[in-house]
């Protein structure tokens, strides 16, 4: 009976442990010396950005850059309102992070010597602002700009049911309103979370996860797995509408489905989480969860279609290949062969059989001692911080069962065995010491095949047995062991339909091999003179061979090796060939093109119609299971199938560089091993499951600091310049955003694609513009953003009232030099000199106003050929000024002809 309820426990673990992967995790810390991973809090604003309550200050990121905003003490809580104002509390201050006097940062709300708290906790609700402390409650109303403050001794506070509630140090609950009411709730709820359309979550103090609708609490079934894992709640957040993530102080996450109360996911240190020690937890708006721990922060995606499997114990080395046969999953690297195995983990346990005076007595306790806990007052402030939502403890005795394993840890007893002595021994009673295994955890392991050591390529299926191939040989491989049967420099492989296995060695060398029993024979040994890269049998059985520069059709037998066909091929740089036998046709794909093999010309022939409809292979990789050819044409992937057909997998894309794909047989899953040496399980059916934020202007600013671009702003003529930074985030970084603008007043074209964030303009003259921006992703989804407008002035001179200025006072020394001139009587030389000035002035003001018309880069050469047509195009007017000023009147000349018209015309008195 101890057995079989063991196998049935063993087997109930299976069912909920039931090891799919990982979930892809990325990890995120700034790269600032002065700024740590203590972060209280996360959140993430309008457009998708993270921001971070770090103890240094407030942190914005978008996947990229991470943007500083320093405030006056650690920043402990944050919130955003409608606005994408971010809220920040502080320790003896509240504050926001906000734009003005030219720049974004923090502004305090309250005088910073005004409260004497720690204010953990920040809520945007309503066009309010909540800031909780300890000692104080400070409400701000956003429209008023007026804040308001309660004393009490506050514990926590939170949302439920469109109202707001903070408990208090001594058990008792308030709904906040413009004054607190006390009431008396159904449930004493620590944390909560809302999701539109959903019902609200929340934990209990008692430990429990609750729903909470129709004015009802319900408790939610996946308790049942909090409690046999022993663990402690401490936030709880929906993901979407189905998935929901509890934090835990030291265990890690969990990730539950509201529909399947079997469901559950334990991100943890074994799933690459890097550290079990949770601080706080963030959902973003495209369903992704963020994690703050000692070492920074950590995004999950659990709906992405693609699970790791890179953080199991046991794998070494960089991965080579992956495959799955008979359901057990075979990994090679350069340091070996592995397999995927799952352990049940066994404790040992000490109890003591009990014999007094012929009757048996029990005790249902636990052996686990427990440690005296240090109390709040004791641990470190930081600590404390970060357990700021605590729970309240139970007794001892649960406690103590506490555990993986505490709800049938007694499976094992028996009425005379007890598992811990209180008090004192029993005189009267014998106690004999033993031992047993109790199972504690299923873990899932790579383990490397004994004898199976150095690089290893790929395996193999070869009749009933499976072959590793290395660079070093061929191995016969079982989970028990690895030995090598044929000992050669690997280069190429592949078994023929006449169960020949054909090789090429790295001496350029090609061996055929045969097993005869349990005799492997060497057939044929044949040199080559050329690399050969590839191997594929065609329809007819006539293996196909790549080298270098030319295509090798072969034929074998159990003696002979001949080459009957040599067909040219460009393959220059060595590139990898992939064979495809499509539809009865030989296909040659390199990263020079497509070819295939026209048996009515007997030469091998370039197919353009492929490449248009496929694009470049850009790479291309080998499918070992199906035998198809996957190609990368820049954007996306793409499979190509012995049946003709071509199917397109566009989020595939996200992985431009694989070093391998492989067919999960009996699914439609991928095996992926990417060029950052991670091993996926990838998903085609799925891919609509990845959300993306769309691109904004983050920044925008010239010589005298930022610009508020929510209005329309205008330039000096002296601000001419003018940076704007972008974003679009992307925290998983496989989007690769690609951005092109047009600013409207100076472009007619779009510029070309770039990956810079950053656009500057330089000297812009006066007008108008309109600044249009548009990203491109790596899917080639393309997004236009709002349009920014600004208008940059021209300078004073060139503006109307300024050149009023100047006619009235040009014209008037032309107006004062014509008078001093008629009047004989004046000093000649001050008629002379303020005529020849006044001329100066003048000419050297339409000089500047025309040359000012022309704005291009010049030589000294042009310059002084411009400044020369000037003068002559003004020279005529110089003289007619001239005789205007000295003599008061310009003499015309005119000609005898047009005086005798002019008299000709004229009336007869």
């Amino acid at each position: 009976m101890r057995h079989l309820l063991l196998v049935v426990f063993c087997l109930s673990l299976s069912q909920i442990y039931a090891q799919k992967g990982d979930f892809l995790l990325t990890h995120h810390f700034p790269r600032h010396s002065n700024i740590d991973n203590s972060n209280f809090e996360i959140t993430n604003d309008n457009y998708g950005r993270l921001c971070i309550a770090n103890r240094s200050g407030v942190l914005k990121y978008d996947g990229e850059a991470w943007d500083f905003y320093q405030t006056p003490s650690a920043a402990l809580s944050l919130t955003v309102d409608s606005t994408d104002v971010v809220y920040v509390g502080c320790i003896g201050t509240i504050g926001m992070i906000d734009f003005h006097e030219r720049r974004i940062g923090y502004k305090p709300i309250l005088p910073a010597d005004s409260l004497d708290d720690l204010f953990l906790e920040t809520h945007y609700f309503k066009g309010r602002v909540y800031f909780m402390g300890s000692k104080n409650l400070v409400i701000y109303d956003i429209a008023s700009e007026r804040a308001s403050i309660h004393k009490g001794e506050f514990l926590n506070i939170y949302e439920l049911d469109a109202e707001m509630f903070v408990n208090t140090a001594d058990g008792e609950t308030f709904v906040i309103h413009d004054s607190l009411t006390s009431i008396s709730p159904l449930q004493t709820i620590s944390y909560s979370s809302k999701r539109k359309g959903n019902p609200d979550l929340a934990v209990g103090f008692d430990n429990e996860l609750y729903e909470y609708q129709n004015f009802e609490f319900s408790s939610l079934p996946q308790n049942k797995h909090i409690k046999e894992l022993g663990f402690e709640i401490k936030e709880i957040q929906w993901v979407n509408d189905s998935l929901f993530v509890c934090s835990t102080f030291e265990n890690g996450l969990l990730i539950f489905n509201k529909n399947d109360e079997e469901y559950l996911v334990v991100t943890d240190y074994q799933s690459g989480l890097p550290d079990n020690e949770v601080y706080t937890i963030h959902t973003d708006n495209s369903d992704g969860i963020w994690v703050a721990t000692q070492f920074g922060i950590t995004h999950i995606a659990p709906l992405f279609p693609a699970h790791s499997y890179s953080h199991f114990q046991g794998l070494n080395g960089n991965l080579t290949s992956v495959s799955n046969y008979d359901d057990d999953l075979w990994v090679t690297t350069s340091l070996g062969l592995f397999y995927f195995d799952r352990d049940t983990i066994f404790e040992n346990k000490v109890y003591y059989e009990v014999q007094r005076k012929n009757q048996r007595t029990s005790s249902r306790t636990s052996q686990a001692s427990s440690q005296k806990q240090e109390s709040d007052d004791e641990k470190p402030l930081l600590k404390r911080l970060f357990g700021k939502k605590k729970l309240a403890s139970g007794n001892d005795d649960q406690k103590q069962k506490k555990g993986l394993f505490g709800s049938i840890a007694n499976i094992f007893d028996n009425d005379s065995n007890v598992e811990k002595v209180k008090g004192k021994l029993d005189k009267n009673a014998k106690y004999v010491r033993k031992v047993r295994q109790i199972p504690v955890d299923v873990n899932y392991t790579f383990k490397q095949v004994n004898g199976a050591n150095g690089k290893f390529l790929s395996v193999l299926p070869y009749k009933d047995k499976l072959l590793g191939v290395s660079t070093s040989g061929i191995y016969e491989v079982t989970k028990k062991g690895a030995e090598i049967i044929i000992p050669e420099s690997i280069r190429w492989f592949m078994v023929n339909s006449k169960d020949q296995l054909v090789i090429s060695t790295s001496n350029l060398q090609l061996k055929v091999y045969k097993l005869n029993g349990d005799v492997w024979i060497e057939q044929i040994s044949q040199s080559m003179d050329d690399i050969i890269v590839s191997m594929r049998e065609g329809d007819d059985g006539k293996v196909w061979m790549a080298g270098s520069s030319a295509i090798y059709k072969t034929s074998t037998t159990d003696s002979t090796f001949t080459i009957e066909e040599e067909l040219p091929l460009n393959n220059i740089f060595l590139d990898e060939v992939n064979i495809l036998n499509k539809n009865d046709t030989l296909y040659f794909i390199n990263s020079q093109g497509y070819y295939y093999y026209d048996s009515d010309a007997n030469q091998v022939v370039e197919n353009t119609k492929l490449e248009d409809q496929i694009g470049p292979a850009v790479h291309h990789l080998y499918d070992p299971v199906e035998r198809g050819v996957w190609v990368f044409n820049g954007k996306v992937w793409h499979h190509l199938k012995e049946d003709g057909s071509i199917e397109k997998l566009e989020y595939l894309g996200l992985f431009p560089d694989l070093r391998a794909i492989s067919i999960d047989q009996g699914t439609d899953k991928l095996w992926l091993i990417t060029q950052n040496n991670e091993l996926l399980k990838y998903d085609p059916t799925k891919q609509g499951g990845l959300e993306t934020f769309n691109f904004f202007l983050k920044k925008v600013s010239n010589e005298k600091g930022e610009i508020d671009q929510s209005k329309k702003f205008t330039l000096a003529y002296d601000e001419n310049f003018l940076s704007i930074e972008l974003s679009k985030p992307d925290f998983l970084g496989l989007l690769n955003p690609e951005f092109q603008y047009k600013l409207e007043g100076l472009h007619e074209d779009w510029s070309e694609w770039t990956r810079s964030k950053s656009i500057d303009f330089s000297f812009l003259p006066e007008g108008s513009y309109n600044l249009r921006v548009r990203s491109r992703d790596a899917f080639g989804r393309v997004e236009e953003g709002e349009v920014l407008s600004f208008t940059v002035k021209p300078p004073y001179w060139q503006t109307p009232w300024f050149y009023a200025i100047q006619i009235i006072f040009f014209g008037g020394l032309v107006f004062f030099s014509t008078r001093l001139n008629q009047d004989s009587s004046k000093n000649r030389l001050l008629r002379g000199g303020l005529t020849l000035l006044t001329l100066v002035l003048i000419i050297e003001f339409l000089q500047s106003a025309i040359g000012s018309l022309f704005s291009f880069k010049s030589t000294p050469v042009v310059d002084f050929l411009l400044d020369a047509s000037i003068a002559f195009m003004i020279f005529p007017l110089e003289r007619l000024l001239r005789e205007l000023m000295t003599k008061g009147k310009v003499k015309m000349k005119i000609k005898k002809k047009d005086i005798s018209l002019i008299r000709k015309d004229s009336p007869t008195k």
